[in-house]
């Protein structure tokens, strides 16, 4: 692979940072919670770490410099879309939206790697394809956590038909708590 094929690879991926940086901060300034709010800066934070870096091995193979880096086209989609479920200010559907930026993430690191990336662009890659991929965890059992204890039954259990069907959505497994369990 050549260096304008990596540099392009690279480049993709600092657009993919800045997606989840502008979602995540987007996410601060509209979460209803403290420390959901916390958790969004702290991953914002991660994502614009991640864009400097691939931005140093852009320019040590010879690339310009991306100045002036904004949102992409569908990320902006994207957020247009959330302030419109967010009309309530929901949490969420903010997670919802978050969810689906970094499983997009996932995706583009993914296909990067696919290709031959020379030795320290690929491990660097590989590295920034693990934490995309624990974001996306993290985010994803936010969104399964805050889908629990969201309707409450009238035991005052989490609902556990909410809970199955945010769970089913984000591919995770439930069981039954174990109150459902004992009267059947």
């Amino acid at each position: 692979m050549n260096h304008n094929e990596t540099i392009s690879i690279l480049k993709g991926l600092i657009t993919t940072c800045d997606d989840g940086e502008y979602m995540f901060r987007y996410g601060v300034r509209r979460a209803r919670s403290g420390e959901l709010a916390m958790t969004f800066a702290c991953l914002a934070d991660n994502c614009q770490q991640g864009a400097r870096e691939l931005q140093r091995y852009v320019v040590r193979l010879g690339g310009p410099v991306v100045a002036g880096r904004r949102a992409s086209s569908l990320l902006r989609g994207v957020a247009l879309a959330v302030r419109r479920l967010l009309a309530g200010n929901d949490d969420l559907a903010l997670l919802e939206a978050c969810r689906r930026v970094e499983e997009l993430a996932v995706l583009n690191y993914r296909r990067a790697l696919e290709n031959s990336l020379p030795g320290s662009v690929h491990v660097l890659v590989e590295r920034h394809y693990r934490g995309v991929k624990l974001n996306y965890i993290r985010i994803r059992d936010l969104f399964v956590m805050h889908a629990a204890i969201g309707p409450v039954s009238y035991a005052g259990a989490p609902n556990v038909v909410a809970l199955r069907s945010a769970s089913e959505r984000a591919g995770t497994p439930v069981a039954e708590p174990l109150a459902q369990r004992s009267r059947a």
